[in-house]
């Protein structure tokens, strides 16, 4: 979580609160087929099967 706002409390009324959060790694799959990946630790992003990232971490 990189940032948390509660907001006010009022009787009868929003708290309108916010969350921001980070995010690390997700993997899309669509009938067993991995259409996205992201690692953000590990320079991954791989787009219907091309890592656009293996040459940045080939020169890690």
């Amino acid at each position: 979580m990189k940032s948390f706002e509660p907001g006010k409390l009022e009787l009868g009324k929003q708290m309108a609160a916010s969350v921001t959060m980070e995010l690390l790694y997700i993997m899309i799959e669509i009938d067993g087929k991995t259409k996205l990946e992201y690692d953000k630790l590990n320079s991954v992003f791989v787009v219907d099967g091309i890592d656009l990232l293996e040459k940045v971490r080939a020169y890690s």
